[in-house]
């Protein structure tokens, strides 16, 4: 198999997920610290199957789904096949 496509440079996928780093980022567009602030706010994705997962990855970013179309369907193939496994301890019985 081909090696895969490296992730080309640039800021980190969840850099604010970072309270400090949001609220670096919202002072340095002008927000006056004294008079705003961050809060963490927790995100679950409910999604179908894990297949599901890839394609958030695939679609949500820019820079994440220009790697991934980059690798070969058998790159591709293979990413998924690892998410889905490491994935399968966070899967729930699905209320439907």
């Amino acid at each position: 198999m081909d090696e895969c496509k490296p992730l080309p440079d640039g800021p980190p996928f969840f850099q604010y997920a970072d309270p400090a780093t949001a609220a670096a980022a919202l002072a340095a567009a002008g927000f006056d610290p004294r008079t705003s602030r961050t809060e963490t706010v927790p995100l679950t994705f409910e999604l179908a199957e894990a297949a599901d997962v890839y394609d958030l990855f695939a679609e949500a970013g820019v820079r994440m789904g220009a790697v991934l179309a980059a690798q070969s369907p058998e790159q591709r193939a293979a990413i998924l096949d690892a998410m889905q496994s490491g994935l399968g301890e966070f899967a729930e019985p699905s209320p439907w």
